[in-house]
């Protein structure tokens, strides 16, 4: 049995995510260049797929399952990418917010977060790596901060 089956409108066939599509899917700082959870790698999905492309939630750290539900249009699962999507946006303008308040300073917004990581691990230090990951993102948010601005 075959299904119809249309380019991907996230990856635009390709398979993977690039920079290009997460800028085109107003995604940045949100999503990371990869594997297309859209159409798992395929450069395709089924012309019954109707998941906007610029779900955020929709991506490849959320289960098989529940992709696959949200591509079938499950309420629930439509229900938690809306929630997911817009605290994620959110979750950037506030930080946008933060890094206006220390006037463009990220490094100071990048020792806030530490500081934030060091109590979720309640009190250990954070991982060098996952220190420089932290100040790399406030560094691309201060660019891309300026760049709206």
């Amino acid at each position: 049995m075959f299904f119809k089956t249309k380019p991907c409108p996230r990856c635009l066939g390709k398979g993977s995510v690039d920079d290009a599509d997460i800028k085109r899917l107003n995604a940045e700082l949100l999503w990371l260049p990869g594997m297309c959870a859209y159409c798992e790698g395929k450069g395709v999905v089924g012309v019954r797929v109707n998941v906007a492309p610029e779900t955020l939630y929709l991506n490849m750290d959320v289960p098989k399952r529940e992709r696959r539900a949200l591509r079938r249009g499950n309420r629930g699962a439509l229900s938690r990418a809306e929630i997911y999507d817009q605290r994620s946006r959110e979750f950037l303008i506030h930080m946008i917010q933060r890094l206006e308040e220390l006037e463009g300073d990220h490094q100071a917004l990048a020792q806030e977060h530490i500081e934030e990581l060091k109590l979720h691990m309640k009190g250990k230090e954070p991982k060098e790596q996952d220190k420089v990951a932290v100040l790399e993102w406030c560094q691309q948010l201060s660019e891309y901060a300026g760049s709206k601005l």
